[in-house]
């Protein structure tokens, strides 16, 4: 990747300061200019295709000369405001005064759309009249469009739990078959038989399986891979296992709901003479039961739940409470499970200079809390022991974007770390979580601030992400 001039770089951080969506710059004819990218959604062909719009060009001298002056944006403004009133557009054409009828194929994710998915990622129990109000337009247009997202993106409503307050903690393992494989049965009958297990997939690349699963202390995360490996078709395959507790920095694995109901089972506080009280590492009952309700849907109504599980008038939502204030419950959330990328990425970074890597890492910081054209870059990071290693996952929508990630956070130190690279072929279980967090509230983001308190003029060098112009409470 070529370097920026100095004073191009320092415009393009400007830009991506200023506007509110993705920005990105194009080197044609020697000369330097701005576009926006937004995701266009393909109803028919379930695909998002990449748009971009010209926002303007960058002198030699790092000046911005934007684009002249468009009535679009207050056109589409114009037409959102009739169509909240009741109102309807009637278009004419020259050869017909009848009313031209629009079956729109492709649905454009413009900024509001990108707002409302970071308002709903930060929060999806977050009223719509407040969504409306945050974003300056009326509850029905932020309905309808809610609605419209919902469909067109397949946006589903999920807890994210912070499930170490319970006691559990995540493991990553990665799997190297020693000539022939499982069939794609074998793999999904052995896999959903074990509740711990959270996601899988088949790899093209250094290994041909990862496992994600969720489990108590090493030893019974180990044993559950080995009950995996002896008492599944997966013991007639010759195979290689390394299991790693895995520390997530960011974003999370949605929990299947066969855990959930093991999380109830062996968390819920059975009362006795001698245990007047549930422990830290306990729940109560109306804590299980919302914590089972809201994993299915995280938006559904306290009322419904008192109602539907016997709870009696504002059980849930003191539960609900309890939970978030025990902090359990990080957040309700969304995952865009419509999302068509064109493949899952990973990349694994092994430390082979602790000092190095290190000592580099603020440079890395940065790309690990950027935005793609819908969602965020990432859809999970965290490190691993075996062998010392980040892993970041990915969802891929333009061609090469993986590689140059990846060729980009290893030129990041001269020694530090050595890159390796894989493809998901196949989700056999589960899914990630793709979403638009706010990442201003993420670790990453926190420590970035934090460094440039410490150091301004290092800081300085450092592109900032772009973040979606909202606050959540």
């Amino acid at each position: 990747m070529e370097k920026l001039p100095r004073s191009i770089a320092k415009a393009v951080e400007k830009a991506r300061e200023e506007y509110q969506f993705y920005v990105s710059v194009k080197k044609i004819n020697g000369k330097y200019y701005l576009y926006k990218q937004s995701g266009t959604w393909d109803t028919e062909r379930r695909k998002t295709k990449i748009v971009s719009e010209y926002l303007g060009r960058i002198t030699e001298e790092g000046m911005i000369v934007k684009k002249k002056f468009s009535a679009k944006e207050d056109l589409e403004n114009a037409k959102a405001l009739i169509a909240e009133h009741g109102g309807e557009i009637v278009w004419k054409t020259k050869a017909s005064s009848e009313r031209v009828l629009r079956n729109k194929e492709q649905t454009e994710i413009d900024e509001i759309d990108l707002r409302i998915l970071t308002l709903l990622s930060m929060d999806s129990r977050r009223p719509i009249d407040a969504i409306a109000k945050e974003l300056g337009i009326g509850s029905y247009a932020a309905r309808n469009r809610i609605t419209r997202l919902e469909k067109e993106l397949g946006v589903e409503y999920v807890l994210e739990l912070d499930l170490f307050k319970l006691g559990f903690i995540p493991y990553v393992t990665f799997v190297k078959f020693l000539g022939r494989q499982p069939s794609r049965k074998e793999l999904s009958d052995a896999l959903r038989s074990s509740t711990k297990i959270q996601f899988a997939a088949r790899l093209k690349g250094e290994y041909d399986l990862f496992i994600y699963s969720i489990d108590e202390e090493p030893i019974k995360a180990y044993d559950s891979m080995h009950e995996l490996r002896l008492n599944s078709a997966l013991k007639d395959y010759d195979s290689e296992w390394y299991t790693s507790p895995f520390s997530q920095t960011y974003s999370f694995v949605p929990l299947r709901d066969e855990f959930i109901e093991y999380i109830a089972e062996t968390k819920e506080w059975k009362r006795s003479i001698k245990r007047t009280h549930p422990n830290t590492l306990e729940l109560t009952h109306r804590e299980a039961v919302v914590l089972r309700e809201l994993n299915t849907d995280s938006t559904k109504d306290f009322a419904e739940i008192d109602q539907e599980n016997g709870l009696g008038r504002g059980g849930a939502r003191y539960a609900y409470s309890a939970l978030v204030e025990g902090k359990i419950v990080v957040r309700p959330t969304i995952a865009i499970s419509g999302l068509q990328v064109k493949y899952l990425g990973g990349i694994m970074l092994d430390i082979i200079s602790a000092d190095d890597a290190y000592r580099t890492w603020r440079k890395r910081l940065p790309d690990y809390i950027s935005d793609g054209p819908v969602a965020n870059k990432y859809s999970l990071v965290g490190y691993i022991g075996l062998p010392d290693s980040l892993l970041l996952l990915l969802p891929v929508i333009n061609d090469g974007e993986l590689e140059r990630t990846a060729d980009f956070l290893h030129e990041t130190t001269e020694k530090g770390v050595r890159k390796r690279v894989f493809v998901v072929t196949e989700v056999i279980i589960g899914s990630l979580c793709y979403r638009r967090l706010d990442n201003r509230y993420s670790r990453h983001y926190e420590i970035l601030s934090r460094l440039k308190e410490e150091n301004e003029s290092e800081y300085a060098e450092i592109v900032k992400p772009t973040n979606a112009d909202v606050l959540i409470g």
